[in-house]
């Protein structure tokens, strides 16, 4: 009986809600070969790397690094391996366009309108263009911020507003305003510039003193503004006494926190005139963006506050992708949501002065991709390889080693070392492969996972201790890794013997 009901309940929901099913079928299907990719990409095999360690008792930040917040690292440590791990990534993404639908819906677009929206933001943010095949942070950030908003927007506060009218305070909405923050610290726990979606929160709270400015009105939005941040500030609070408790508080400032903040300046731009140097410097974004802020919150007359709070948001999220000018397409995907929300509201809205603003900012968006030189990922090619290898046209090693050319070398050593160590044992990779890593289920002896990050920290001596002290069963050196490290060197010939020399890299075991 229970399950005819379940079964009946399901069924009138998605006759209810027949395109937003169509759209998540459609999401599924676009994402099934994700959870076929080898272990090919860096990033999602340092998540794994760590995550894998964290469950070995190996300490996150003191005893091995990444310059990325917590949450991310712990998401690994619970999937452990890359098909959990891409799986989890699939229905978070399916939850996440669930629920920008329920937004435009909740905030009274039409059907037509969130179901076109929801449309092209799932394109966006699915096929590999931008990297949507790739579990990276900001689609993991994206659906913590689409449930913090989902539950903002039930506040009467917002609800008051979206009506253009004075803010309203209720007692409820204490308890929805603290959990809406939580969610948007879980996002600043995933990756830091989920900041700045927090921001565009914030901005709304400055629209409503601005709206019915009087010494009652400043206390309740101050109120409703202090329950916000509490809940932003929580989860952050409760990671940094917990790495404090554990002896990493230190450790986790510098890498989990202070180290994103290098990224703002320690890239150069791929042109030379002053007026652009400017413009895309760190002052010259923040001056554009505090003239938005300050226009969309003055010029409210013929401009509704939904469309101004998309804008802003929108601004704020561009902003947080070129945070650093580096021209990775994955940093886009912290856009897209905001993006597409603002066309839908601007859709719903039908004034040309909403068409104009929105097109100024989607020019200015491409503009930027040309000028910082994006290279968006191949689709077509990516889903004809798939085909290709289901079918089997093409065997599984030509079908990894077109994702990566070291997938071959790389499955051939990580199968070896499950074989020949168990899994308390430690290796060491110099280069850039921590796939091998991730595949063998074997940590690191050293705090690094690539060798990029030992020379920008340039810690060579520290490394070598490392190496010394848990002495690696086994150490690979990649061939591309030539010229630096020599005392790495001296000690493999000393201490270590080869037994492997492949095309990509070199495997030595330790004899002594």
């Amino acid at each position: 009986m229970r399950m005819k009901k379940l079964y009946q309940k399901c069924m009138k929901f998605a006759l209810e809600h027949e395109w937003i099913v169509i759209i998540l079928f459609i999401a599924f299907l676009l994402r099934i070969p994700n959870v076929f990719e080898p272990y090919w990409y860096g990033d999602e095999a340092i998540y794994l790397t760590i995550g894998q360690a964290m469950r070995k008792g190996i300490a996150l930040y003191s005893e091995i690094i990444d310059h990325k917040t917590p949450l991310i690292y712990v998401l690994a440590m619970v999937t452990y391996t890359q098909f959990w791990f891409k799986l989890f990534f699939i229905f978070w993404g399916m939850l996440s366009l669930s629920l920008f639908a329920s937004i435009l819906r909740r905030l009274r677009v039409s059907s037509f309108i969130t179901g076109l929206t929801t449309f092209f933001v799932m394109l966006l943010t699915t096929l590999p263009s931008f990297e949507g095949n790739i579990g990276n942070g900001e689609l993991f950030v994206a659906g913590f911020v689409l449930i913090g908003l989902r539950i903002f927007i039930e506040t009467q506060f917002f609800q008051s507003l979206a009506e253009q009218k004075p803010p309203k305070y209720t007692k409820t909405d204490r308890k929805l305003l603290f959990l809406s923050g939580f969610f948007f610290g879980l996002g600043m726990l995933t990756k830091v510039p989920a900041l700045f979606d927090a921001v565009a929160v914030g901005w709304i709270f400055l629209n409503a003193l601005l709206f019915s400015f009087s010494r009652k009105n400043v206390f309740s939005v101050l109120m409703q503004g202090i329950w916000f941040g509490f809940g932003v500030i929580f989860p952050i609070a409760v990671s940094i006494l917990y790495f404090l408790g554990v002896g990493s508080g230190s450790d986790y400032y510098s890498f989990g926190l202070a180290y994103n903040f290098r990224y703002s300046g320690e890239f150069g731009f791929p042109f030379e005139h002053s007026l652009l140097v400017f413009l895309y410097s760190m002052k010259g974004k923040l001056l554009i963006l505090s003239l938005i802020g300050a226009f969309s919150l003055l010029y409210k007359k013929s401009i509704s506050f939904l469309y101004r709070f998309g804008f802003v948001w929108t601004s704020l999220a561009f902003f947080a992708s070129m945070l650093s000018s580096r021209p990775y397409p994955h940093y886009l995907l912290q856009v897209m949501f905001p993006l597409l929300f603002l066309l839908g509201i601007s859709l719903s809205l039908r004034k040309v002065i909403a068409h104009l603003l929105s097109g100024g900012l989607g020019i200015s968006m491409i503009a930027t991709l040309f000028l910082f030189h994006f290279g968006l990922y191949p689709t077509v090619s990516y889903y004809q390889r798939f085909f290709r290898y289901a079918f089997g046209t093409i065997s599984v090693e030509e079908y990894r080693s077109q994702f990566n050319p070291l997938m071959q070398d790389t499955y051939h050593v990580a199968n070896f070392l499950q074989e020949k160590t168990v899994a308390t044992d430690r290796i060491f990779v110099w280069g850039t492969n921590p796939m091998l890593y991730a595949l063998s289920q074997r940590s690191p002896a050293d705090r690094f996972t690539v060798s990029f990050h030992i020379k920008d920290f340039d810690a060579f001596s520290s490394t070598l201790e490392n190496i010394q002290k848990h002495k690696p069963t086994y150490i690979i050196v990649m061939n591309e890794e030539q010229d630096s490290f020599e005392e790495l060197r001296a000690h493999i010939s000393l201490h270590y013997t080869l037994l492997e020399s492949l095309q990509y890299m070199k495997v030595y075991r330790y004899v002594q």
